[in-house]
């Protein structure tokens, strides 16, 4: 990158859109959305969760929310589409 330092929320979500959207980013995208959860509201289990092991899958869970913003992905719609992925596998 150069010397710029300013650069609008247009552009940055333009960026995250085009580094999305190539193969290779609809890849990596797959497999980080799937590794943090975005679908997840909460990544906490009762009894189950030590808070560091929480706090650490919270923070990549966040990353994910916060990409899925800037890709306007809506967890919904992607949780239904790995879903019937899920069904496809299993065929």
């Amino acid at each position: 990158m150069g010397t710029r330092t300013t650069v609008s929320p247009g552009e940055v979500a333009a960026a995250y859109q085009m580094a999305f959207t190539t193969q290779e980013g609809q890849i990596v995208l797959h497999d980080l959305l799937r590794r943090f959860g975005y679908t997840r509201r909460s990544m906490f289990q009762p009894g189950a969760t030590r808070p560091e092991d929480l706090a650490f899958a919270e923070g990549g869970r966040s990353v994910l929310t916060h990409v899925g913003l800037m890709l306007d992905v809506d967890p919904d719609d992607y949780e239904k589409s790995m879903s019937q992925e899920g069904q496809h596998d299993a065929q």
